[in-house]
């Protein structure tokens, strides 16, 4: 009773935010420049606000003197503000003390502090908490259901402080001790399992009380890799979690400490029927198994869009064709960019009009020293523009590097998709290969070389510019390959990318300036591996953050693939 009247308050309280959302695509270049002047306003006092005269900046109109007055910024700019911050220095970028600063998982550079404000921080727990259902429950059958959810998420505290002793860790781990009371209403995994420390065994606990709950409704993340390698540890590790669910036990392989046993184990009771209902499940194997292991499943919520499309075939392995997956959100430890309205179409996001203040520069000046701007009114639809925020945390036209496309409107509020990051396009010689052209041809090289039985893993590239002429080359880790001859992938690969780049295609076959494609056949968890080298390298990010970088040039981490490679072609 107590579980269906608070989803029945939670969904009234859903519809009421959603209906305002979509009720603000009709004024969306006012609430932007509204939301604008409100940053501006509370921030004039600051040492940022005070060199640049918020006090006198006159935004009645619109942003232009906004945009004289500020200069666009990198992360470097504001690098020095942000590290006086996290020493305790208040009043230096914005006026509201940050609860909290947010490792990047440091996919395009070096992991970056971004402050965390409470104001940021609501802004986010109104989309989870209130947005997200609501759109699942208004646009997905049965996504409404008063039932829980499978959250695969870490709320562990990393432990890090910065000098200020302000803490340190992943934007979604700072609000879960705030949501505690109702957790247990909302996902299967208890508190107490979501703050354990390591990452192995929060992954473990998120399985064995997810798998304990056969209503459960949706299973959600934040990137698509973070649930196929969840779903696989299941597969690998099935025995032993039935038989804890049977037994009512817990694992004593899991590194957890006496104390994160203790708290953990009273949430625990032996469950044989459902162990027997699970073992039915995967009696022909792991193919299709999630529909059949929780019948009431309803979605999985994860980002598939963009190079994230390469996990989708492993992802419909696991749970089948007919499962929708829902694109949920475009955020980032900056800030929220998009939400998707639309489940069934994972490319569209509307953008997030009212959580911060955009701008978009036009692709074509994205490397131009000075670029020009524009404003929700400037744009047309089927053009590329990278992102520009103003948060609420001190980010003042903060460049986010993602470049979208305008890919329709709703009135005034623009409909985008993300294209990629500035930086992960191959170019050696003008022949720009986006991650899409990669994704695709690395897809298309796994059907050539692998055969029909073969699966893509992950994947990522490099640039080696010592060969002549240049060439780029391909790290690929795969399943069920059928044992083709290495020396045969170069010619598969450089096929597949001329079939889905025609640039490539023309410096390729006719000018010679580029170089046959090095393919490197990964070991088995190769990706797995590199993921966890980089977690172990910035200990305060998240794993629900992690996302494998398409195009690699830091020495280091390039060292670390090399010690995984299989085979190669010369």
């Amino acid at each position: 009773m107590v579980q269906r009247a608070f989803h029945a308050v939670g969904r009234l309280r859903g519809r009421v935010l959603l209906d305002r959302f979509e009720a603000s695509a009709r004024r969306a270049r006012s609430l932007d420049l509204r939301t604008l002047q409100e940053i501006v306003a509370a921030n004039r006092d600051t040492e940022f606000g005070r060199a640049h005269g918020f006090g006198s900046l006159d935004l009645r109109e619109d942003a232009a003197a906004y945009r004289r007055a500020v200069p666009l910024h990198a992360y470097a700019d504001l690098a020095p503000y942000v590290e006086r911050m996290a020493e305790g220095e208040r009043g230096v970028l914005c006026a509201e003390a940050p609860s909290l600063f947010a490792m990047s998982s440091g996919t395009s550079g070096q992991p970056k502090l971004v402050p965390i404000t409470p104001r940021l921080q609501a802004l986010q727990v109104r989309c989870y908490g209130g947005l997200i259902p609501a759109v699942a429950g208004r646009r997905i059958p049965g996504g409404g259901d008063p039932h829980r959810g499978i959250m695969l998420i870490s709320g562990a505290d990393s432990g890090l402080r910065t000098r200020g002793g302000i803490p340190m860790g992943s934007a979604s781990a700072g609000g879960i001790v705030k949501m505690r009371r109702i957790m247990p209403l909302l996902w299967t995994t208890p508190f107490e399992a979501l703050v354990v420390g390591d990452r192995g065994a929060n992954g473990y606990l998120h399985a064995l009380f997810g798998l304990r709950e056969l209503e459960a409704k949706f299973i959600q993340t934040a990137f698509c890799p973070t649930v196929v390698s969840w779903l696989r540890m299941i597969e690998d590790r099935f025995e032993t979690l039935v038989r804890d669910i049977e037994h009512g036990t817990l694992d004593p392989s899991l590194r957890l400490t006496s104390d994160e046993r203790a708290r953990i184990e009273p949430r625990l009771r032996a469950d044989p029927v459902r162990a027997e209902e699970l073992r039915r499940a995967v009696a022909h194997g792991f193919s299709g198994f999630v529909p059949r292991a929780w019948p009431h499943l309803r979605y999985v919520a994860a980002v598939i869009t963009g190079s994230f499309g390469a996990y989708v075939p492993n992802l419909r392995h696991y749970i089948g064709d007919a499962l929708p997956i829902f694109t949920i959100i475009y955020i980032a430890s900056e800030g929220i960019i998009g939400l998707n309205l639309w489940p069934d179409e994972p490319e569209r996001y509307a953008l997030a009009a009212g959580m911060a203040a955009f701008e978009f520069i036009p692709v074509a000046q994205v490397d131009d020293p000075s670029p020009t701007t524009v404003g929700l009114d400037g744009l047309h639809r089927g053009d590329e523009y990278e992102v520009v925020l103003t948060n609420h945390a001190g980010l003042y036209r903060y460049r986010m590097t993602d470049v979208v496309r305008v890919v329709d409107f709703v009135e005034e509020l623009p409909v985008i998709s993300f294209c990629h990051r500035r930086g992960e396009l191959l170019d050696l010689v003008g022949e720009r290969l986006t991650p899409r052209h990669t994704r695709d041809a690395v897809e298309g090289f796994v059907c050539r070389f692998g055969g029909p039985g073969a699966r893509l893993m992950d994947y990522t590239t490099a640039r080696d510019t010592e060969s002549t002429p240049p060439r780029h080359v391909f790290y690929v880790e795969m399943v069920g390959a059928e044992g083709s001859s290495i020396d045969q992938a170069s010619a598969h690969l450089d096929a597949a990318l001329v079939e889905h780049c025609h640039a490539h295609a023309f410096q390729t076959r006719s000018e010679r300036q580029i170089g046959m494609p090095r393919v490197k056949l990964m070991q088995p968890g190769a990706f797995d591996r590199l993921a966890q080298w980089r977690l172990d390298r910035s200990p305060g990010a998240s794993q629900n953050q992690l996302k494998t970088p398409r195009v690699v040039d830091d020495p280091e981490l390039l060292g670390v693939l090399e010690q995984l490679v299989l085979a190669q072609t010369e």
